[in-house]
């Protein structure tokens, strides 16, 4: 029998065992850590060339975690209820996963705070965006990555859970940004560009710009690339622009994949090349982002480049099923 075969059968013995035995809370969550880690692993065999383990199997353990987790967040364990929340949420189960997270942060756990405020946020709902904001709250100075910050900060902007104010909505920023938050960084951009909770400074909010696309912020790569092709702000400079597009794309900007395929095209800025334009369409599709109509807008063939990325695309269908 295959080693990992029989790994996974010893991890659903061992789960079956304390969960018939009804022995400790504890004992059963760590064996359910186990066996999840483990099940995580068996979900990369395919990246690595090796067959897949038994679906059934695959199934039955993940079923066995699940009600493990159940069992020790019924007995109060903030990791068990941590764990299962983020699971539920996978699943789509959003009430319940929500109480288990919310649960799990009233024991002091920052990352489910900031995940079901997130969740919440991202799923505007409305019904449940006080709690998003009481979440956040809880969760701002202990959580290090800021976003819980970015979140109030975000909340406060739209006036989601909590009275909306622009001078509140910038304050939160400023702390996410302290705390390297490329999003807040990029809020505050805009903020300060547009005037909002502060006066409107053009070079603060540009500085601004430049911090969130060296954070990593496609948003910011892509305005910086505008900002250079423009000349606002700074002087023209294509390569420079070509420069921040081609990292806003390859960070999944689909209009910056779009207006680069557009440049290439074109030869604008830079020099024409088809296949580098078509390589462009084709990230920004797969980002989700309509490349035809910006492209057909400025004059490039749109029926040439969706003819080309067809033949590709039969091409792989063709390759993958060789």
């Amino acid at each position: 029998m295959d080693a990992r075969t029989e790994d996974l059968k010893e991890h659903i013995r061992s789960l079956e065992e304390v969960l018939e035995g009804g022995q400790n809370a504890e004992e059963l969550l760590g064996r359910a850590l186990a066996a999840d880690l483990t099940l995580e692993m068996r979900g990369t065999d395919a990246m690595v060339g090796l067959a897949p383990v038994d679906a059934g199997l695959m199934e039955h353990a993940e079923a066995l975690v699940e009600r493990a987790f159940r069992v020790a967040a019924g007995a109060g364990l903030m990791e068990a209820e941590a764990r299962l929340g983020a699971r539920l949420l996978e699943e789509g189960d959003l009430d319940q996963a929500l109480a288990y997270l919310a649960a799990a942060a009233a024991k002091g756990d920052v990352a489910s705070g900031r995940l079901a405020a997130a969740t919440i946020w991202e799923g505007r709902l409305a019904e449940r965006a006080a709690q998003g904001a009481q979440l956040a709250q809880a969760a701002e100075t202990a959580d290090e990555s800021g976003a819980c910050a970015y979140l109030l900060g975000l909340f406060a902007f739209h006036g989601f859970g909590v009275a909306q104010s622009y001078p509140e909505s910038l304050a939160h920023h400023e702390v996410a940004a302290r705390k390297g938050h490329d999003g807040a960084m990029f809020e505050l951009f805009a903020m300060h560009a547009q005037g909002l909770g502060c006066a409107a400074d053009e070079a603060v909010a540009m500085r601004w710009c430049e911090r969130a696309a060296e954070a990593g912020s496609a948003r910011a790569m892509y305005n910086l690339g505008t900002f250079h092709a423009t000349g606002r702000g700074m002087p023209r400079d294509a390569v420079r622009a070509v420069g921040w597009y081609e990292r806003a794309a390859q960070a999944g900007h689909g209009r910056a994949a779009a207006t680069l395929g557009v440049m290439y095209a074109l030869g604008e800025g830079v020099e024409a090349r088809a296949d580098k334009a078509l390589a462009c369409f084709a990230m920004a599709e797969a980002a989700g982002f309509v490349w035809q109509d910006l492209a057909g807008a400025t004059g490039v063939e749109v029926e040439k480049y969706e003819a080309a990325l067809e033949r590709a695309a039969r091409e792989g269908e063709g390759d993958a099923g060789r």
